[in-house]
């Protein structure tokens, strides 16, 4: 798979820097952004492949960048957070999140997690055949 640009939005500083430094390591053309409004717009700059987000962040939070990238977008979306209670995820993959992840999270589960997603979308983007059950028709003689 060729590199995929990811966009990486997260308050925290160091982790959304750490993520970076992971993301690039496992190939990938990395943007991050270190509140919900700069990561808006960070998405229409840069077109990514996939996002990577924070729900508590100030300006806008996770669950409303999502939401504004659902609007437009049907790109892969993680969200990976602190916020681990039920409610909270439920509410991510309610509002159009394709994972919820809890930190803390090792760079390898990420990276596994994240070729995951994007082969399945580039395998929806490109049209190519997905495992269909046949159906064999016997003649009875």
């Amino acid at each position: 798979m060729e590199k995929a640009k990811i966009l990486v939005v997260d308050d925290e500083v160091a982790l959304a820097d750490l993520l970076k430094e992971w993301l690039q390591w496992g190939g990938h053309e990395v943007s991050v952004a270190y509140d919900g409004l700069a990561g808006l717009k960070e998405f229409f700059q840069n077109k990514p492949a996939l996002a990577i987000m924070d729900v508590a962040m100030p300006g806008l939070s996770g669950f409303e960048l999502c939401q504004r990238v659902r609007e437009v977008s049907d790109i892969p979306v993680i969200m990976l957070t602190a916020k681990g209670q039920e409610i909270d995820k439920v509410r991510g993959l309610n509002v159009g999140a394709d994972e919820y992840l809890v930190k803390p999270l090792g760079r390898q589960e990420l990276l596994a997690r994240v070729s995951a997603m994007l082969r399945r979308a580039y395998m929806r983007s490109s049209g190519a055949p997905h495992l269909q059950r046949r159906r064999h028709c016997h003649r009875l003689q």
